[in-house]
């Protein structure tokens, strides 16, 4: 609009301008610049008079005037959508409009803008091309150097990723995680609670997930943008130059031989500001040549000095990509934050009051792509009305006061919305009748009381209007909050038949007096209290305000007004307000005069409030142990009661962390395993809350129950392997060692939980720990090492294999597979993704990286790549018939395989042809095992030697040796057709032998059918001569000059498209 407009108007100029000559004088321009204004109808006609003409100008200079005015509009809004500041230096990923495959490195990798295109498209200085207009030049990090569109085109090559390289601060602001002042970056503002997070914080995720944000870009920005909560919203893992990536000379490198020479490579240390100009500009690098850190540039005034080496990039946090601002490319979602149109969908809910806080020109603006706009929204700008839904794209439908309803209901941009009230401060108003509607909307917004009942349909008075729309009712004298929903304004006439009497609820002075009765019960003013119940008519007391005014006095430690109620209605000692006694409030703020006191005069301790809880339990939510100790000398009282959700006071104790209060109890010999709703004792608490003083306290009681569960079938040393205790678990064990071994329903020991959560120090203690069955298997025949790799856990799988707890690696479940089986098939599980920075031996993750295995794939095969270290087999097969490696579809992983399968495997042929011993780490496992135990050997019917047996089923006879039942199709003792042959984890074909030798013939003939196997994968299968190194798109191949000749695949029949060579 703004570029035809200008088009427009230099056009006329000009033509204005070639009608008259440079000499031409000042009358004359004069007159051509008026002649811009008028209608060709108006140059034409010369019989106008001159004050006709005057007053036409007039009118062209309003409606100019006007349409100016309203283009103002539009300049407003557009300078509040600005893009991020963009300048040499800043750091950027790859953006919404990428069309250049992985030049960057892949999605995620980082680049820094090193140049800017000039309007003329003119070189800067440095440069070595002409880059027009919305172009930029990035330098990558692994050393691509490239232009890239910011709006050229009207496309949008990048984001940026941080721009405290070109010292965007807030000095002002402080990060609620990390405490840093000032700090460089993005800021990042909660709009549900005012915190602020720097953009480290905000991408690790700190603080709550379910927040909305602002995100300012620098800190004079007028306006900020708002991002959606970072649940579930993508996240990419960011690569680069950062801490942990090996690096070299890169493209500005002017340090000479700082390196030790051009080609050494340096790891990266640490990302660092320049002294307090940027942030993150620079990095330090430790060069190994030298022994020495030098710190180089990294985006500070747009210089790269380093590149990283390739598979050798450093791993940075997780970013949420669609949250950061795209090069160039102004965000109109950004207005100020003090303006009426940064209101956002989540900031509103069903049923509040809003109204339109923009003018109309700006209302149109917004409301593009938002339901459109109508001239006659513009009679409800300012008008209050109330949102009847909010539609799946965030607009707002706001429905008005009118009929036909249809008619006063308008979809709004939130934008253009701000919450408001039709009550104010002193408004009469009347509370609904529909209890269901009370009941839903009060939870967060003053909760549900069921004396709230009493109120509905009555009327008060708004005493105090929250900035979230929650209003404050005085209602005869006791104030009550509501949802603004709930109560509806009294109109002018039902006001008037209330002060005429009709509808009365009591005068505004008997108002006045009561009000002044609770406060001088709060305040200890006996003498006040005495007069105001001097002049109530004994026959129409209002009990409820006599409770009333008893709870305030017991709440304040007011004794004296205390027993001035009580001796005067002695009936009222134990009945309730708002669902407490006198006696339940006295206890939970330690006011131990007023507890004795009421006990004395006739209190039950025994009585409990609408939630189930008695004076012990409110004395330990008091954190009162004074309190709790003089209770439990008192009779009266149960010391094991439950509340609504089953809690003891020893729960509530425990919980909230108050050992003062547990010690007294303990004292007094309470149940301490008792459970409450969710079947927690008191121990499974303390353990989830981590309190070790009060955790030991219980753990010494004699009636302590270790082996009860609570409602997830967990004891207590379970919870603790469940929760990471450590403390806990270990003091467990040495109470009760036996309860190492001790299983779930579902057959899980401490051991597997602990391994299935990744918590590696206690899977360390419980190696550790006497009676410790590393190869305990679960109720589906998994132990901890196939629970550990099922969930990629690499540190826990290196723990477990370790030589002094050598776990079984080739010990199968009931389904027959083995730890490698479940690893291998994470390729076709959908939610095997990369979810965080690899945690592998950087040997094996090199290898894999060099293989070019896919990268959510590359931690299952470093894992797998483990497992075949120690000793996997990966010919076996489940009870499928499937290998471990007939899930492998990747051809460079199982390539990969293959190659340390057979250096396994021939390393250990060598070592057994040699004479040479097996190292314990490949002599362990189902693959490599220990000598047999003789007492468990029996003879084969067929080559009578001693062995472990074979179990056919489903008859269960054990007759015969693995290597003699191979070929066996029906049982030989009972001539039944064999369905199944269980191997059992101890069996071994080879007779017994002396100690010294555990190899033996039949291993040896078992390890070169291994390698005859692998080779036949290896080999071609059209020539079985030639190895295979061509592989197809269909995931077959064959070797290079058998595939010269193939059009389409000798296996699957299908067209060959492509073929890739392997080497």
């Amino acid at each position: 609009m703004w570029s035809n407009l200008y088009q427009d108007m230099s056009i006329s100029t000009s033509s204005s301008a070639s009608s008259s000559s440079p000499s031409s004088p000042t009358s004359s321009e004069s007159s051509q610049s008026r002649d811009f204004f008028r209608s060709p109808e108006d140059l034409s006609s010369q019989s106008l008079s001159n004050s006709m003409s005057k007053k036409l100008e007039e009118v062209r200079y309003q409606k100019l005037a006007t349409l100016l005015k309203h283009f103002g509009a539009v300049l407003e809004m557009a300078l509040a959508a600005k893009s991020t500041p963009i300048k040499p230096g800043v750091r950027v990923i790859r953006g919404p409009d990428w069309n250049w495959k992985d030049q960057d490195g892949g999605e995620g990798h980082l680049g820094t803008i090193v140049e800017i295109g000039s309007a003329d498209g003119s070189k800067m200085a440095g440069s070595s091309t002409h880059n027009p207009k919305d172009v930029v030049i990035v330098q990558w990090d692994n050393g691509a150097r490239s232009n890239y569109r910011i709006g050229y085109q009207n496309a949008f090559d990048l984001r940026v990723w941080d721009n405290a390289q070109i010292g965007t601060r807030h000095p002002a602001i402080t990060c609620a995680n990390c405490k840093e002042q000032g700090f460089f970056g993005f800021r990042w503002r909660s709009t549900v609670d005012g915190t602020d997070l720097c953009n480290q914080c905000y991408m690790s995720d700190k603080l709550n997930l379910s927040h909305p944000h602002r995100r300012y870009d620098s800190p004079e920005s007028s306006g900020s943008i708002e991002v959606p909560p970072r649940n579930g919203c993508r996240k990419i893992l960011t690569r680069g130059i950062l801490p942990g990536a090996k690096v070299v000379r890169g493209h500005d490198w002017a340090w000479e031989n700082q390196d030790g020479g051009s080609g050494n490579m340096g790891q990266v240390v640490a990302l660092e500001g320049w002294e307090n100009d940027t942030g993150r500009s620079v990095v330090k690098v430790f060069w190994p040549v030298k022994s020495q850190n030098y710190n180089y540039r990294l985006g500070h005034r747009g210089k790269v000095d380093l590149k990283y080496v390739p598979d050798f990039s450093g791993w940075g946090d997780y970013c949420y990509p669609d949250h950061l601002p795209v090069v160039g490319k102004p965000d109109t979602s950004g207005m100020s934050h003090s303006n009426p149109a940064s209101a956002t969908p989540s900031q509103f809910v069903i049923g509040e009051w809003v109204k339109i806080a923009v003018n109309a020109s700006t209302l149109k603006v917004l409301q593009e792509g938002h339901g459109g706009y109508n001239t006659k929204m513009s009679k409800f700008i300012g008008k209050v009305g109330h949102i009847h839904r909010i539609t799946g794209k965030g607009d707002v439908r706001v429905q008005y006061l009118g009929e036909p309803l249809e008619q006063h209901r308008w979809t709004l941009n939130p934008r253009s919305l701000i919450k408001a009230s039709r009550i104010s401060v002193g408004d009469t108003v009347q509370v609904t009748e529909d209890i269901d509607l009370v009941r839903e909307k009060q939870p967060g917004h003053g909760e549900w009381d069921e004396n709230m009942q009493n109120l509905l349909g009555k009327t008060g008075t708004v005493v105090n209007v929250y900035a979230d729309g929650v209003v404050r009712v005085d209602i005869r004298g006791q104030t009550w909050t509501f949802h603004p929903v709930c109560l509806t304004p009294v109109s002018k006439e039902t006001k008037v038949e209330m002060k005429t009497g009709l509808d009365r609820t009591g005068s505004a002075k008997e108002d006045a007096e009561l009000s002044q009765f609770f406060k001088s019960c709060e305040r200890g003013q006996i003498e006040a209290v005495a007069k105001y119940i001097s002049t109530l008519n004994q026959n129409r007391v209002d009990l409820k305000a006599i409770r009333k005014g008893l709870q305030r006095a017991a709440c304040t430690g007011s004794l004296p007004i205390v027993k001035y109620l009580i001796e005067r209605f002695p009936e009222q000692v134990d009945l309730k307000h708002q669902g407490k006694t006198p006696l339940l409030v006295a206890t939970h703020q330690g006011h131990l005069d007023i507890v004795d006191y009421l006990l004395s005069v006739g209190a039950q301790l025994s009585t409990n409030d609408d939630f189930g809880d008695q004076a012990l339990h409110y004395a330990a939510f008091g954190k009162q142990a004074t309190v709790v100790e003089f209770i439990l000398e008192r009779d009266g009282f149960d010391i094991n009661a439950l509340n609504a959700k089953k809690c003891s006071a020893l729960h509530v104790a425990v919980i909230l962390g108050l050992p003062d209060c547990v010690d007294a109890l303990l004292k007094h010999n309470p149940d301490v395993n008792l459970k409450e709703s969710f079947g927690d004792t008191p121990l499974h608490e303390a353990i989830t809350q981590g309190h070790t003083t009060i955790f030991d306290m219980l753990l010494n009681v004699s009636s302590i129950d270790l082996t009860i569960t609570n409602g997830r079938g967990f004891n207590p040393l379970h919870w603790a392997a469940l929760k990471g205790n450590a403390y806990a678990l270990k003091a467990i064990i040495q109470k009760a060692p036996e309860m190492i071994t001790l299983g779930k329903e579902d057959g899980f020991t401490p051991l597997h939980i602990a391994c299935v959560n990744g918590h590696i120090e206690l899977v360390k203690a419980l190696l550790a720990s006497e009676g410790c069955n590393v190869n305990a298997k679960d109720k589906r025949g998994q132990t901890p090492l196939h629970s550990a790799c099922d969930q990629g856990l690499y540190r826990i799988v290196e723990v477990l294999l370790h030589n002094d707890f050598g776990a079984d690696v080739c010990c199968r479940d009931l389904q027959g597979n083995t730890p490698l089986h479940l690893v291998l098939a994470r390729e076709d599980d959908p939610s095997a993704k990369l979810n965080q920075p690899l945690d592998v031996d950087p040997s094996i993750l090199s290898q894999v990286k060099k293989a070019l295995v896919k990268d959510n794939l590359q931690k299952w095969i470093a894992l797998a790549i483990l497992l075949i270290l120690n000793g996997a087999n990966s010919t076996l097969r489940n009870r499928n018939g499937h290998t471990p490696l007939d899930r492998v579809k990747d051809p460079a992983s199982r390539t990969l395989i293959y190659q340390k399968t057979v250096e396994y495997t021939s390393e250990e042929i060598g070592q057994f042809t040699t004479g040479q011993s097996v190292s314990p780490r490949k002599a362990r496992g189902a693959c490599s095992r220990a000598a047999p135990d003789p007492s468990k050997l029996v003879e084969c019917t067929v080559c009578s030697e001693m062995v472990y047996p074979c179990k056919f089923m489903p008859c269960g006879h054990m007759v015969a040796c693995e290597e003699c039942s191979f070929r066996m199709k029906k049982c030989i003792e009972c001539k039944q057709t064999i369905d199944e042959k269980i191997l059992c984890p101890e069996m071994d074909s080879t007779p017994s032998h002396s100690s010294g030798d555990v190899q033996s013939t039949s291993r040896l003939r078992d390890l070169e059918a291994k390698v005859q196997y692998l080779e036949d994968q290896y080999n071609c299968s059209i020539c079985m001569e030639r190895k295979k190194n061509v592989v197809f798109l269909c995931g077959h191949g064959s070797c290079s000059e058998c595939a010269e000749t193939l059009k389409s695949c000798h296996m699957c029949r299908k067209p060959i498209a492509k073929t890739i060579n392997l080497y």
